[in-house]
């Protein structure tokens, strides 16, 4: 979980900053999170932090759909 949040700060240094690269980060960063919910935390407190976590994913995959809207591949 380490590397990808040292990953997922280095990623928001860079220039040209990507959206893209961001994002995905992020969603690893939460999977990580989740699987350490699952695995340690107690029953009573598990459930609304994992339902916390797959709403921020939920919002983290409709924002990079929204950008990534315009950016289609040719038409032929």
């Amino acid at each position: 979980m380490q590397s990808i949040l040292e990953l997922t700060i280095v990623s928001t240094e860079i220039t040209p900053f990507s959206v893209i690269g961001v994002g995905t980060n992020l969603q690893q960063l939460l999977a990580e999170l989740l699987v350490f919910v699952l695995v340690n935390i107690e029953p009573c407190c598990k459930d609304k932090l994992v339902i916390q976590i797959r709403s921020i994913q939920v919002s983290i995959t409709i924002a990079l759909g929204l950008y990534t809207n315009g950016a289609k591949g040719p038409v032929w």
